[in-house]
């Protein structure tokens, strides 16, 4: 009865410092999201806001362009591109698309923030995976740490801010390495698939 109580008190005080960890990366991640607009710092950003602009534009799923490959970036910068635009004409704000555009082009921050905040929840879902992946290997102390280290890495940081596949494709890979390592520890046909799904 003690021992169980114990594991639970160590379960609740790991829960807490993981919900703290990602509480700092989140607000790392956030601080200052909107920087350098209307002017941009990063020369790639641009790449994959304009080519998810002209996926809505042309009604296309074909990018066009397959450099880093940023697809599933571009995909997703399209998502939020029209849902920005989809709640701005639903609320009123603007009386049809061209009138949003306009918007857009005089303050590119309405299209690039929301898409940077995506990229920041991208980056802590990073660190998240690193916690679960370093637990699975080594323990819960191990996966803290990790997540810990991960959380207030400035590269890390830096690139959670910005419309770029360098987190969204971390992501990926960590969620590659959790369903390799089940699939090694277990040798379930469904965490092979989901490992080379991700990969």
């Amino acid at each position: 009865m003690k021992r169980t109580a114990t594991v639970t008190t160590q379960r609740a005080a790991a829960r807490a410092a993981l919900a703290i960890i990602l509480a700092l990366a989140l607000a790392w991640r956030l601080n200052n999201i909107g920087f350098g607009l209307p002017s941009m710092y990063d020369p790639d950003e641009p790449i994959f806001m304009i080519t998810a602009l002209k996926l809505l534009g042309e009604g296309t799923l074909n990018p066009g362009w397959f450099g880093h490959p940023g697809s599933t970036t571009i995909y997703l910068v399209a998502l939020i591109d029209a849902a920005v635009a989809g709640f701005g004409l639903l609320s009123g704000r603007y009386a049809d698309v061209g009138e949003f555009a306009r918007a857009a082009y005089a303050d590119p921050a309405l299209l690039f923030v929301p898409a940077r905040v995506a990229m920041a929840l991208l980056g802590v879902g990073a660190v998240w995976l690193t916690h679960a992946l370093g637990k699975r290997v080594e323990g819960q102390a191990v996966g803290l740490l990790a997540a810990a280290l991960l959380a207030v890495n400035g590269l890390h940081i830096a690139w959670s801010q910005v419309v770029r596949t360098d987190i969204h494709a971390s992501v990926f890979m960590l969620a590659a390495m959790i369903f390799a390592v089940r699939a090694m520890a277990g040798g379930r046909l469904a965490d092979f698939l989901w490992a080379g799904a991700f990969a």
